[in-house]
């Protein structure tokens, strides 16, 4: 990343502005189905099941994939975009090689599945919807919420000599405090002491590294493979293609198509290396679509889509822009899941196409960023980046989570909160297969909630309000919102604020209602229901009760097999 001047759904090195809007998918004024006669049950069935199709793509379960994008249902709000219950981009793909790392999410190795589930039950238009025509609680899906918790990365310079990076201790303590098990960096052959850091100090932590390949490393995808393969047998994660070659000019397009294709090859190529997902190469454009149809498609190559979303100067991230994102990556990569490998917020002004966001609104903000993208089936989230690499107040040099003197933000008190309330990690981690019935009263159009279920049978709902805290110039606080959440049987409930203390806001026991107030930030209800304390695994089967697991939804391929038959497509055409 380079001195830059972001702008929406742009990298940072990007100076002219776009609008996104034009290029959205999605019809802005479908309007939610409602009751005719709310005092009718036959008429609210109606309502619910028409909601459930525009949200699911058809009335069954919100595992199975969207087939087309003119079943959408959406909201529009002219100040932050539109919600829209589509653009399902199901997929297939492994989320890492795993190795032995103690800290990952064993089995939150397909995020395919996990966007299939999350893409339909994205937004609260179905609930906020069904408000106005029914009282009373309604079953809701869960993911599970050690894979969310594993989709959080953050972007590092080891090799930064001359940054607060050259500081391995207090970088290693700083990143044990965040919680984070994904880094995203890169460098050549000749930087032995970064890769030692990240596999004798780090991966013993549980936290790996998505490598970036690029030439500018002054080396050839075979030469940097070697490199993976012998200095990062542990730790490595995937690797990126080219970073941002579009900045370039000239026919960057054909030098990053052939680039991909060298990189693929070697890592398939290697018997040791070939099961290590490949990212596609990052745009710094991602607003775009003809960068991605001149880039062409290299789902050949491929294993995941890549975005750098920032949202730029308009301050929160929204649907609109995720959707283009996603739209996008369908052209280069296919129908894979996609990882956004940049994103983020900036404290400083100097040098930059807008004013940067103030380090208390980036503490409401980021958050809100990390637990949207799950929600709309984003595999990985990298934010950009651990630390201040300068303490000049330039935009480019105070992207980070910590300052330039070593002291957190708190941006990564709330992060670090947030990855205490939702890690879950073990064995069968990523199959929980959870429903939680209730009733969520007090929302509006830019309520947006994230429900995830845990192992024991507990489960933790983020609801927070999509909206800007800073406009540029001055911090927003928003209306204050009284939301009261009903529950289909008593369970203690705890409410956290995500402020950086680890204190409850609020603890109730043996409830059925529990008001919270929602605000600038995101509140984090912990739904714990007496029966968790037991060896049982807890899932809906049907509404109003929790009982034993049933089966999970059909797994997509891996992958490794779609590697696997990729390769074999290769070889009969090299026959």
């Amino acid at each position: 990343m380079s001195a830059a001047q972001p702008t929406p759904n742009s990298s940072p090195r990007r100076p002219e502005v776009t609008d996104f809007r034009e290029s959205a998918t999605f019809d802005r004024d479908a309007p939610a189905p409602t009751a005719a006669d709310p005092g009718d049950p036959e008429a609210l069935e109606a309502a619910w099941a028409a909601i459930k199709k525009l949200v699911t793509g058809d009335e069954g379960s919100a595992g199975r994939a969207i087939a087309d994008d003119e079943a959408a249902a959406t909201r529009a709000d002219d100040s932050t975009g539109a919600d829209t219950e589509d653009g399902a981009v199901p997929g297939t793909g492994t989320d890492e090689v795993t190795g032995s790392l103690p800290g990952r999410a064993e089995t939150c190795d397909n995020p395919a599945r996990l966007s299939e589930m999350a893409r339909p039950a994205r937004t609260l238009a179905a609930t906020a919807a069904l408000s106005a025509a029914e009282e009373g609680v309604q079953v809701h899906e869960a993911l599970p919420s050690d894979c969310f918790t594993d989709s959080l990365g953050v972007g590092t310079h080891l090799t930064y000599g001359d940054t607060p990076y050259a500081k391995q201790d207090m970088v290693r303590a700083r990143l044990q405090e965040l919680g984070f098990r994904h880094l995203r960096d890169g460098w050549g052959t000749g930087s032995e002491a970064a890769s030692a850091f990240v596999e004798d100090d780090l991966a013993p932590l549980g936290i790996g590294i998505t490598m970036v390949q690029d030439p500018r490393q002054n080396a050839d995808p075979e030469a940097l493979k070697d490199m993976v393969k012998e200095q990062l047998p542990t730790a490595i994660d995937a690797v990126e293609g080219r970073n941002e070659h579009d900045l370039a000019g000239g026919d960057w397009a054909s030098e990053t198509r052939e680039w991909t294709r060298q990189v693929a090859e070697a890592y398939d190529g290697d018997a040791a290396t070939k099961d290590i997902p490949i990212l596609a190469p990052s745009l710094a454009d991602t607003n775009t679509t003809a960068k991605y149809e001149a880039l062409g498609d290299l789902s050949d190559w491929v294993d995941y889509g890549v975005a750098h979303d920032y949202p730029g100067n308009q301050w929160v991230m929204n649907e609109s822009i995720t959707d283009t994102v996603l739209k996008n990556n369908q052209i280069t990569a296919g129908d894979v899941p996609v990882q956004v490998t940049e994103t983020g917020y900036t404290n400083g002004s100097a040098g930059g196409g807008y004013p940067g966001t103030p380090e208390a609104q980036v503490a409401e903000q980021l958050p809100k960023l990390f637990l949207d993208h799950f929600r709309q089936g984003i595999a990985r989230t990298f934010t950009y980046e651990l630390l201040d690499e300068k303490d000049d107040g330039s935009f480019e040099g105070s992207f980070g989570l910590v300052n330039n003197d070593g002291s957190p933000k708190p941006a990564f008190g709330a992060l670090s909160e947030l990855v205490a309330l939702t890690t879950d990690p073990g064995e069968g981690a990523g199959d929980v297969d959870g429903s939680l019935t209730y009733h969520l009263d007090g929302v509006d159009e830019d309520t947006r909630t994230l429900l995830l279920a845990q192992r024991d049978g507990s489960f933790v709902l983020a609801v927070w309000q999509q909206e800007p805290t800073w406009d540029g110039s001055t911090a927003r606080t928003l209306a204050a919102r009284q939301m009261t959440l009903t529950l289909d049987q008593a369970a203690d409930v705890r409410v956290d604020d995500l402020d950086g203390d680890g204190e409850a806001v609020s603890e109730t026991e043996d409830t059925t209602e529990v008001l919270f107030r929602v605000q600038d930030g995101v509140s984090v209800l912990t739904i714990t229901p007496p029966s968790v304390g037991s060896s049982t695994d807890y899932s809906a089967q049907g509404e109003g009760s929790l009982t034993s697991a049933g089966s999970s939804p059909p797994m997509p391929p891996s992958a490794a097999s779609l590697r696997a038959a990729r390769l074999a497509n290769r070889d009969v055409e090299l026959e």
